[in-house]
């Protein structure tokens, strides 16, 4: 066998790993900031952003200019919601609705 193929001892555990360039990448650092984008207060809602962005334009909340971009409180989307809920049998808060519509039985 060849010489310079063997090996007598393992490689040392603390030598540096060879990693090709891009095959690892860092993990997003989630911070729990009380300011909100409209992508993340979108994603927070469980909604798409052309939402968020016809309810600011309905001025549903208030929102915070900050360095032109629009931030928006964690604490004013969850008393938006809050505010927001309805029961289901609330015939105004569903005006208009197709999808939560009273379906009325056959005969009545």
């Amino acid at each position: 066998m060849n010489k310079l193929f063997e090996m007598d001892e393992p490689l040392p555990e603390d030598r540096p790993k060879i990693v090709k360039y891009g095959t690892e990448r860092k993990k997003k650092q989630k911070i729990e900031s009380p300011l909100l984008s409209m992508k993340e207060a979108a994603d927070y809602l469980g909604v798409s952003l052309r939402i968020v962005r016809n309810l600011i334009d309905q001025k549903a909340f208030k929102v915070i200019p900050l360095a032109g971009v629009i931030k928006i409180r964690r604490s004013t989307l969850d008393a938006w919601l809050e505010q927001s809920e309805v029961y289901r049998d609330d015939e105004e808060a569903f005006a208009g609705s197709k999808r939560f519509s009273r379906i009325n039985p056959i005969g009545e």
